[in-house]
């Protein structure tokens, strides 16, 4: 008997270990597998490692083939704002033993340093092929390092001396926890990262560029040079057209810099070079005590030329020439400096680092010389930027009630009473036999369940709902139209939708049947993507250690390589999603949206007509000029002209300021449950001329969407009309709704209008 039984002891343990060298080998197979396709050597990620969250981010992969190489989809899957995975992918294929390095893009939600994860599929099988490649553990000991929507985002091209020390210095390095007076703990973070040519880490898209601020470039780098105009600028250019600020020191080089690709963007032409006296003009520009200091060496700054036919505004220049010429450039924005930024005087003056403040336009509550306002500036403690205002009226659904928590709390708690010492004391004390329990206890479960569904039922409804904001730009002077969406789906049904955003121009009537699709013009460009607000908790983006769960649901960006849709996006029962789509595109044709005749009166009226070529009225019209603005245009109707020097003008800030003292968007409360009376269409206007408010009282910063701010076009004397319209600016298409969905759109149109040359006898 102990034989037999000592057999089966041995036979099972035999098993055993063949089970275990089973496992192992198969295991081991998986792990050869996976080096024999293909291997992660190197990930970099944004700029020297340090990303935004919620801005699309370049990450380069560098790839080694195994021996059987790799021919299939790279993935990299991230969270967005909720923690729901989403997945960018991209063709690869890598030749055994080959090297390859992939620039890929990503949209972070949170600030994990683990934020995205890489994947190999293969192209036949459809099968993983190599294990998954966290991207912070790739990087090593120091992940990737997030910034927040609220922080500045600098790159240098080239070795502009000064521009590194701006983190440095008063205002710009006071900790986000410092709890310094006047910032209440909003502190913003200025990264500056050095860009060398030799890494060839320029993104190859505009939108990789979606996190920074400001870029600046030093010309005399011959071999940057050499790669932005080995088409590697494009990408640059395109981002500075989109709404960018792009600063561009050159004096030495200036003929290179004439025959290059930031040629056509300067807002001077470059002439040669000249000598200049001390640069006394620039104490003032900086607002600096500290003189250049000549050292009894003669300077030679570049001349400039041609800069009021270019659009340029000299902001800094000594007695002799201009020195510091801002221009736009599209919805952006180029300022040249005509000095070498990276050699003395210039590198060698104490009060570079101001002299850069004040070039690249930095502001805010904690902007270095403007850091004494901050004490007058009333910061929101609830609300951290404008962005989580539009999620809070994006939310504000028509029809829908939503239930205040504290009733919601309340139904909780009798739910507990219920099934708790309700139903002890009432089998104990009333029917005086507990076994009920098992009879009584489902009953009350059942009960307030179907309560809850009901009460759900009633007060949300049974429709699809979207609530949609849109914002379109029309610059008549380049040619050019961009367009931001922000898209709010409420769903009656638990849904996988795709979402696809197509613009539609303001001269464009949108289609009478909504299952036709309008097809936008040729060399139109959409990104869509998710929406969330910079904050903490939840749908906030401020957070960290969400957790992905790869197994299980998320959804897609496609097509393959680009982000034009999301597919399979679950929205659960009466549940929301938000998402954003931006568009560029070429404007519509001369004389379909506006016919503009208008002229320069002094330094800030204006006089002339508009007259309106849409087929829908101009509604609660304003044309803005510098710091004034004209505003009771009113309403223009299609075909009517508005004479603009008989409307009523006044200071553009004072105006900005009233809208929000009205609290039409500013809620009192954020936390509230008010009723639905926020006014979306004044919310937008304060985003698109947010920085227009000279008062020093910014109520709550706007950095998310920066780009939609062009208060800096402004300040170069370029007009603007703003107005609502009836009309979408992209339509959405929604694939697997459970029916045609009831939306409620609110669309700004802005067209920055073009100047008539001043008539004889006015002041030039």
């Amino acid at each position: 008997m102990h034989d037999r039984l000592g057999w089966k002891l041995r036979t099972r343990a035999a098993m055993a270990l063949a089970l275990a060298l089973v496992a192992i080998s198969g295991t081991s197979s998986t792990a050869l597998g996976a080096s024999r396709a293909v291997e992660v050597e190197n990930v970099r990620v944004g700029f020297q490692e340090r990303y935004k969250v919620g801005t699309w981010t370049p990450v380069w992969i560098q790839l080694r083939g195994g021996l059987d190489g790799f021919n299939g989809i790279l993935e990299l899957v991230a969270q967005d704002e909720d923690g729901s995975p989403t997945t960018i992918g991209q063709s690869v294929q890598v030749a055994p033993g080959g090297s390859q390095r992939v620039t890929a893009y990503v949209r972070p939600g949170s600030l994990d340093p683990d934020f995205a994860t890489i994947r190999f599929i293969d192209g036949k099988s459809g099968r993983r092929v190599a294990n998954d490649v966290p991207i912070g553990s790739m990087i090593g000991n120091k992940p990737p390092e997030p910034l927040d929507q609220l922080d500045y985002q600098i790159i240098t091209l080239g070795r502009p001396a000064g521009v590194d020390i701006i983190p440095t210095m008063p205002g710009y390095n006071v900790s986000k926890n410092s709890g310094a007076p006047g910032l209440v703990g909003r502190a913003r973070e200025v990264s500056v990262a050095r860009l060398e040519a030799i890494d060839d880490l320029l993104p190859g898209r505009w939108y990789g560029f979606d996190a920074v601020d400001v870029a600046v470039i030093d010309t005399n780098d011959k071999e940057l040079m050499a790669t932005l105009n080995s088409g590697r600028g494009e990408a640059l250019r395109q981002w500075v057209e989109r709404g960018g600020h792009l600063v561009v020191a050159a004096s030495s080089n200036w003929q290179s810099v004439n025959d290059s690709l930031l040629a056509p963007m300067l807002p001077a032409r470059l002439n040669g070079q000249i000598q200049v006296s001390p640069f006394d003009s620039l104490e003032s520009f900086t607002g600096g005590s500290h003189q250049v200091a000549f050292e009894n060496t003669p300077v030679q700054v570049a001349r400039l030329e041609d800069i009021e036919s270019r659009g340029g505004k000299v902001i800094a220049s000594t007695l002799s020439t201009p020195l510091v010429v801002r221009g736009p450039y599209g919805f952006g924005r180029v300022t040249l400096i005509a000095l070498d930024a990276d050699t003395k005087p210039f590198a060698g003056w104490p009060d570079r680092g101001l002299f850069w403040i004040k070039a690249l336009d930095l502001k805010g509550a904690s902007a270095g010389v403007e850091a004494q306002k901050a004490q007058a500036r009333i910061i929101r403690q609830d609300i951290s930027d404008m962005a989580t205002l539009v999620r809070r009226g994006l939310d504000q659904f028509a029809g829908v009630t939503l239930i205040p928590f504290g009733w919601v709390a309340g139904f909780i708690m009798l739910y507990i009473l219920l099934i708790g010492p309700g139903d002890y004391f009432f089998l104990k004390k009333v029917l005086k036999r507990m076994e009920l329990t098992w009879i009584t206890f489902p009953t009350i479960v059942i009960a307030v369940s179907l309560l809850a569904y009901y009460a759900a039922y009633v007060v949300k409804g049974t429709d699809l709902r979207v609530n949609k904001m849109d914002v379109v730009d029309v610059d008549l002077q380049s040619g050019r139209a961009r367009g931001t969406s922000w898209i709010n789906l409420f769903s009656p049904q638990n849904r996988d939708y795709s979402i696809t955003a197509v613009p539609l121009l303001p001269d464009r009537d949108p289609p009478t049947d909504p299952s036709q699709v309008v097809a936008p013009p040729p060399g139109t460009e959409v990104l869509v993507s998710w929406f969330g607000a910079p904050e903490s908790g939840l749908r906030g983006m401020n957070t960290r250690n969400r957790g992905m769960g790869f197994g299980g649901g998320g959804y897609n960006y496609a097509p393959l390589g680009k982000a034009e849709m999301l597919e399979d996006v679950r929205i659960g029962i009466w549940s929301t999603k938000a998402f954003v789509a931006r568009w560029t595109s070429p404007s519509p044709a001369p004389g379909t949206v506006l016919d503009v005749d208008l002229q320069p009166v002094g330094t800030d009226r204006l006089a002339g007509t508009i007259t309106n070529r849409l087929s829908v009225p101009l509604k609660d019209t304003i044309v803005a000029f510098g710091k004034q603005v004209y505003y009771n245009v009113g309403t223009i109707e299609p075909g009517a002209s508005v004479q603009i020097e008989s409307t009523l003008d006044r200071s553009f800030s004072q105006h900005l300021k009233e809208k929000r003292d009205s609290q039409s968007f500013l809620p009192a409360n954020y936390y509230a449950n008010q009723a639905e009376n926020m006014n979306r269409a004044d919310l937008l206007r304060e985003i698109m001329f947010h920085d227009s408010d000279a008062s020093g009282m910014e109520t709550v910063p706007s950095r998310t969407h920066h780009d939609l701010d062009l208060s800096g076009q402004l300040a170069l004397g370029r007009p603007m009309l703003v107005a609502q319209i009836d009309r979408p600016g992209t339509q959405l298409v929604l694939g697997n709704a459970p029916g045609e969905a009831k939306t409620v759109q609110t669309t700004i149109l802005r067209v920055i209008l073009p100047l008539s040359e001043k008539s004889e006898g006015e002041s030039k």
